[in-house]
């Protein structure tokens, strides 16, 4: 006889203090991959974080991207994360189990935080702060959190942020949703608890206008043509704002100034004077102002440089060494048929403006002339049509149908003004072809 057996397994987990607790599954945490890069960090603050988590975040890496795991950042030394860093721009996940100060004092991290366009995924992995009620967080624990970011944004300046609680707020994440100003240097970032499906769209509107009073620490200085100082007759050249080039005009300066006036940055300028040359690279030191881009003391440097090696291998002496190109790109002119050669000399507008003040010249020595038969009445009187013709072609064409000598003044104004359409015709004749 046959005996069917049923077994049933419960999973329990010993924990510090010997009870016994049943085994919860892990949620994965909120998907905020959403830039793709090449490379991908993973970094477990406490060194302690349940495995499980760290699989879910390794089955979501592209192929194509290279994952770096570093268990408590103590047991990295910066020489070797050097060495292992594929890309400046990596995808950074961060385990912990709190929201601590740890993320501004260590070391390591002040490393993997410098880019401001890498994207940042926090996963707080304790079940006891930041619980979800309804979908949302009490304003105490969301007032934290948000100072927590603000932190983060003053210190890094990192544009995307996101914060989710895998074991207290299942699919959701907190994200910068805007801007608020305050009296600060940089404004502050406001944030928004979302659900998982919800992401995208309010990442996308949290990028907008976060330009607009970022203060951008620049320079430009002397260099001839590009950036000079001398500025007394721009202006009949180009109309530019000297207040955002720091008085400097030339090409540099006008990139500077419609770049600065399209993005509405708030400009400071560094008080260190040696930021004001070029410079150049000596082992492992820079110097100039690509030393102090190198160093972080500025954000841009507006001079223009050459991309070339200082070698005289490399320079060729029957050669020109320099030259400044702008190349501008223009819309295609339409093709005008040659009927409107003559029409296209005058706008629309100034046609009838023509038209009508040599109307009134016609209707004007008409009338003078019929004044002026009042008086000798046998002579003959011409039709007010005749006098209209005469004033167009006078003016236009630069004669007069008129034989007998009379209205001298009204006949050589209109023979005047053709020496000015005929002028007009002959410059514009030649901007037409």
């Amino acid at each position: 006889m046959k005996m069917l057996f049923s077994f049933v397994f419960t999973v329990v987990i010993v924990t510090t203090n010997g009870q016994l607790v049943p085994y919860q599954e892990v949620t994965c945490p909120a998907k905020f991959m959403f830039v793709k890069g090449t490379q991908s960090v993973l970094v477990d603050l406490d060194g302690s974080t349940d495995p499980d988590l760290k699989t879910c975040e390794l089955k979501r890496t592209a192929l194509s991207q290279s994952v770096l795991l570093i268990d408590g950042c103590h047991t990295l030394h910066n020489l070797v994360l050097r060495k292992y860093m594929s890309n400046d721009d990596p995808n950074v996940i961060i385990m912990t189990k709190h929201l601590t100060n740890n993320v501004f004092t260590e070391p390591l991290l002040s490393k993997l935080l410098r880019s401001h366009r890498s994207p940042v995924f926090f996963i707080v992995t304790d079940s006891d702060t930041f619980k979800c009620e309804n979908g949302t967080l009490e304003r105490r624990e969301f007032l934290k959190l948000q100072s927590f970011m603000n932190k983060l944004w003053h210190r890094y300046k990192i544009t995307h942020v996101g914060v989710t609680f895998p074991m207290s707020c299942k699919y959701k994440i907190a994200v910068y949703y805007g801007k608020r100003n305050t009296v600060n240097l940089i404004y502050d970032r406001t944030i928004k608890l979302l659900d998982i499906k919800e992401i995208n769209k309010p990442i996308k509107i949290s990028e907008t206008k976060l330009t607009e009073d970022y203060p951008l620490r620049a320079n430009i200085f002397f260099r001839f043509p590009t950036s000079i100082n001398d500025c007394k007759n721009l202006h009949y050249y180009t109309k530019i704002n000297l207040s955002l080039t720091e008085g400097y005009c030339g090409l540099d300066a006008l990139v500077m100034h419609d770049i600065v006036k399209h993005f509405k940055f708030k400009l400071y300028f560094p008080q260190d004077q040696n930021c004001y040359r070029y410079g150049y690279e000596i082992g492992n030191n820079v110097t100039g102002s690509l030393g102090c881009i190198v160093r972080k003391e500025l954000d841009i440097s507006f001079n223009s440089r050459f991309m070339t090696m200082y070698s005289e291998d490399y320079i060729f002496f029957l050669h020109y060494v320099a030259v400044d190109s702008l190349c501008a790109v223009v819309k295609r002119a339409d093709v005008i048929p040659v009927f409107l050669y003559v029409i296209n000399v005058y706008e629309f507008h100034l046609w009838v403006i023509i038209v009508t003040v040599l109307l009134t010249m016609g209707i004007c020595m008409w009338v003078a002339d019929k004044f002026k038969n009042k008086i000798k009445t046998d002579r003959k009187r011409e039709h007010w049509f005749f006098y209209i013709k005469d004033a167009f072609l006078s003016t236009l064409f630069g004669f007069s149908i008129e034989k007998s000598g009379k209205l001298y003044l009204l006949r050589g104004t209109c023979l005047c003004c053709s020496i000015m359409f005929v002028a007009v015709y002959q410059v514009r004749k030649y901007l037409f072809s």
